[in-house]
């Protein structure tokens, strides 16, 4: 089931929805907040390549938000927007803006956006009252990110506002991954790179090496002394939900 009929955020899709409503309910009952995209950024105008369609301008945008709102009302859910992009020009700036005003409806719900690489949410909401929190993602391009140029710059804007590191460095995935990799098609790695488990054998393909765990609580460390009031793990085989025998988006060596 995909999440509207005939790609209409105007019409959204029942079934979909339902299995939704499982999945925050079940994790309300376990005690767990939901970090929510509303839509991955590339289904919203922007210059990076791949994936879409675009389907989102602002009035869909506000109407979709505003659906969202009324059907989850619980108090485990966060709301976030964007989606590993940064925001390209004052259009879409006012899509996000449309959509996030329609889900700040529920004020006990917080809600923040999550930018591409090597910025910060405050770039563009830091003076939006509707913008709880920013975020920021240092990203994967070299070992040892500065982070913390990140955590003090937003932590002396004002008005004050949170902010945390959304995406640093993963554990296991390579440095500057896409340098290596075409994403424009679903990749099969030959047997000299990946075994018959996925698994990635042959390292030297990714030259720059793999971040590892020392690479992860340097950034931990790096954020939290600098002023974010969160960090997020991330691990390349995780976040991807790669099984052993799958086709990995990113061969993992895990």
């Amino acid at each position: 089931d995909l999440p509207f009929k005939n790609l209409s955020p105007r019409h959204p899709n029942e079934a979909y929805f339902q299995h939704i409503d499982l999945i925050v309910n079940k994790a309300r009952s376990q005690g767990l907040y939901m970090v929510i995209l509303p839509t991955w950024a590339d289904k919203v105008p922007s210059n990076r390549a791949g994936y879409g369609p675009v389907i989102f301008d602002r009035n869909n945008a506000a109407i979709y938000g505003s659906f969202l709102a009324r059907r989850y009302t619980q108090n485990n859910i966060i709301w976030i927007l964007g989606g590993d992009r940064d925001v390209m020009n004052n259009e879409v700036f006012e899509i996000w803006k449309a959509m996030g005003k329609a889900l700040k409806v529920n004020k006990h719900q917080l809600l923040s956006y999550h930018p591409a690489g090597e910025s910060s949410s405050s770039k563009w909401f830091q003076n939006e009252n509707w913008v709880d929190f920013n975020m920021y993602q240092s990203g994967h391009a070299h070992h040892f990110m500065p982070v913390y140029h990140f955590a003090s710059h937003d932590y002396q804007l004002q008005p004050a506002k949170p902010t945390l590191e959304a995406e640093p460095a993963y554990e296991d995935i390579p440095v500057e991954f896409w340098a290596y990799m075409d994403f424009n098609q679903k990749k099969t790695y030959p047997d000299s790179i990946v075994n018959s488990k996925g698994l990635l054998i042959n390292k030297a393909h990714f030259r720059k090496g793999n971040f590892n765990d020392r690479d992860v609580r340097v950034h931990a460390y790096w954020n939290f002394l600098s002023g974010a009031c969160g960090y997020t793990y991330g691990q390349n085989a995780v976040w991807q939900m790669f099984r052993h025998g799958d086709t990995a988006i990113i061969p993992s060596a895990i």
